[in-house]
């Protein structure tokens, strides 16, 4: 993936946190499309706590877009066990799970899978 190669996804993920909400907005978009290809998970996966901290500060903010593509990248790593840790010990399973009650029903969607996987 050439995206990768280049470095976007370092890059992405100090954007992800922008104070700017577009620019923030559009990182998570991306990261959150890029997250679902196995070799950018483990580039994710390497960033680990941080990742997994600003994602799930991100589920709880105003910004719907933001909340679904925040809880998208969750879903997508959580098929690696040491998300699924992270995740636990960074207390977010109640951001998550108070997802479920959203009226966004890709977000519904991935906060179970994120808590399934």
């Amino acid at each position: 993936m050439i995206l990768l190669e280049l470095g976007a996804v370092e890059r992405l993920i100090v954007l992800m946190t922008s104070a700017d909400k577009s620019v923030r907005r559009h990182s998570l978009m991306v990261l959150g499309l890029m997250s679902s290809v196995q070799t950018v998970r483990k580039v994710l996966v390497e960033d680990k706590q941080k990742i997994v901290q600003d994602c799930s500060t991100l589920v709880q903010d105003d910004d719907a877009v933001v909340v679904e593509f925040a809880i998208a990248i969750l879903a997508n790593l959580a098929t690696v066990y040491q998300i699924k840790e992270e995740i636990i010990e960074n207390g977010s399973l109640p951001a998550i799970i108070k997802l479920l009650s959203s009226n966004d029903p890709d977000t519904k969607k991935h906060a179970l899978v994120c808590l399934l996987r």
